[in-house]
């Protein structure tokens, strides 16, 4: 392997019943003694070649002019995209409920194809363990139609501390991700949840905080690594929690949060039609069909001292709306998702609405 190593990954950023946002990137290694490899940070970024950055992102810069084809499964070419301004693109005219397989290229060649080399914590780097991506997804159900058949999706939070060394930690987040995969080819999974808390630093309230989530690098160990092969086959549709913002840490990772989620991009215009309420905050739904529909609240604080996110006027008016009387919409199931609990009875959780001596208390 040469001194300098670029890893490629892609993965399906976002997806509908008729669309798909299809994204890629890289990380950058630098070789060591004995074979051990060092994740190179995104301040030093500025020394690889061509300089850089981003690794990874929507604010990411290009790798260079792209292709993105989606195929049927007979292998026919049902559409594509180019790009030359970014590293994702949107692909529309999909039919719901059916599944496609996809190839990047970018310049003149395939993105991440072939055998990938994957971070090993004994080895303290990247090895080939004879993986490579199987780059495919389903289209989600027709949101106007009720749903004929099993939905199965994942919900997942506080992601842990990554899988870069060789811990107790650790492992549970690698075991984590290897049972996260075999779960999705189980039970056809179609998307995962996040209830917060989606990167964060192992510590916390320190004048200097490294690997809280605020920059590229810090996510590499934590998400883009183990969950490699799942994030190239289903969506992810976060929410907010208090350790990817400025509430629990140092640093703020909510804009990195935007962008390594591409969630401008996913919500361009849900705002106007009533399906989101941004900016403070990351209040959104989505329908899987007629009768599910998937509801994200922000249950975070700004800052450390200041009111929780869903208490501001303007995502009050959406959580109403979000929330009509049963039955008024034709709705069966609706499933909020959020970092805090709708009630919490505990010790640790009080309510910002009741006496701290109330019991049950009521976080929103």
């Amino acid at each position: 392997m040469p001194e300098l190593h670029s890893e490629p990954y892609i993965y399906v950023a976002g997806l509908s019943h008729k669309s798909v946002l299809l994204a890629w990137g890289a990380f950058y290694f630098k070789a060591k003694s004995a074979g051990e490899m060092k994740l190179v940070d995104d301040d030093d970024l500025q020394w690889v070649h061509p300089p850089r950055a981003q690794t990874i992102g929507a604010r990411s810069e290009p790798y260079g002019p792209a292709t993105v084809v989606v195929q049927d499964e007979g292998g026919a070419v049902v559409a594509s995209e180019t790009t030359h301004l970014a590293n994702h693109c949107i692909v529309a005219g999909l039919q719901p409920n059916t599944r496609y397989r996809y190839t990047v290229r970018v310049k003149n060649g395939v993105w991440a194809e072939g055998e990938r080399w994957d971070w090993v914590p004994t080895a303290k780097g990247l090895k080939q363990l004879g993986r490579q991506y199987r780059n495919e997804f389903v289209t989600l159900p027709d949101p106007t139609q009720p749903l004929t058949s099993p939905f199965s999706f994942i919900v997942m939070g506080d992601f842990g501390t990554g899988v870069r060394k060789v811990s107790k930690s650790d492992a549970r987040q690698r075991e984590i991700a290897e049972a996260l995969a075999r779960v999705v080819d189980a039970h056809d999974v179609r998307l995962m949840l996040t209830t917060g808390d989606n990167i964060y630093a192992k510590r916390k309230f320190l004048l200097f905080t490294s690997n809280s989530g605020d920059e590229d690098d810090d996510w590499f160990f934590t998400y883009f690594q183990p969950y490699r092969y799942v994030l190239n086959r289903i969506p992810v549709y976060p929410s907010i929690g208090n350790h990817d913002t400025g509430e629990s840490e140092d640093n703020d990772d909510r804009q990195q949060v935007m962008d390594n989620f591409y969630l401008d991009a996913r919500l361009a215009g849900e705002e106007v039609a009533g399906r989101a309420s941004l900016d403070p905050g990351l209040f959104y739904k989505f329908r899987v069909a007629s009768d599910v529909e998937f509801v994200c609240l922000d249950t975070s604080k700004e800052a450390l001292f200041s009111e929780r996110l869903f208490k501001h006027p303007k995502h009050q008016a959406f959580i109403r709306s979000a929330f009509p009387p049963a039955g008024s919409d034709g709705v069966r199931w609706r499933i909020p998702f959020s970092h805090h609990p709708a009630f919490c009875a505990g010790p640790h959780e009080l309510s910002d609405l009741t006496p701290a001596a109330a019991r049950p208390t009521r976080v929103f």
